[in-house]
C-alpha cells in the first residue's frame, strides 16, 4: 500500500528470488492489473522493475529478516 495525498493505493509487486538468494538482491516489480498502468518515477521503470536503494546496495549478511529494522518499501513511499 501506498500513501500518497491522503489517499492509500495498493500496488501489486512481485518479488523474484534467484537460486542465488540470499547472496544477490530480490528482483521487483510493479504488476498492475488490467486496470492499471505502469508510470514510471523515481524507482520504478518503464517496465515496472524497482529500483530502491536498498535492492541497489544488497548485503546478504544484513538481508535475513531478523536483521532488519524497517520495511524498505514503506519507509521509501516514493515511487
Amino acid at each position: 500500500m501506498m500513501d500518497n495525498y491522503d489517499k492509500s493505493y495498493n500496488i501489486p509487486v512481485c518479488v523474484w528470488l534467484d537460486d542465488s538468494y540470499p547472496l544477490t538482491a530480490p528482483l521487483c516489480y510493479v504488476k498492475p492489473t488490467p486496470e492499471m498502468m505502469t508510470i514510471r518515477g523515481k524507482h520504478v521503470d518503464s517496465n515496472g522493475e524497482v529500483t530502491l536503494p536498498y535492492l541497489q546496495e544488497w548485503n546478504q549478511a544484513l538481508s535475513s529478516s531478523t536483521n532488519k529494522q524497517t520495511d524498505p518499501v514503506r519507509t521509501t513511499n516514493s515511487f
